[in-house]
């Protein structure tokens, strides 16, 4: 995401020297997309739950199944 604000800033600086109306209306179209992204993925992540199911036993050296889920 570093390299995403680096890109927007560039872009800004670039449409304030060449004054190019269509440069900043991409400009507030990528921050507003930021902006929306940042916030659905902490959503997203915050009701992430996973669930891990194994054997109840398991002996040394043997391989057993393990069951990840996410919701």
């Amino acid at each position: 995401m570093g390299n995403f604000i680096v890109f927007i800033l560039i872009l800004f600086v670039l449409a304030a020297l060449l004054r190019i109306d269509f440069f900043f209306t991409i400009v507030y179209l990528l921050i507003g997309v930021y902006i929306v992204t940042r916030f659905w993925t902490r959503r997203m992540l915050t009701r992430l739950t996973f669930k891990r199911r194994l054997p109840e036993r398991a002996f040394l050296g043997e391989a057993i199944t393990v069951t990840l889920t996410l919701e």
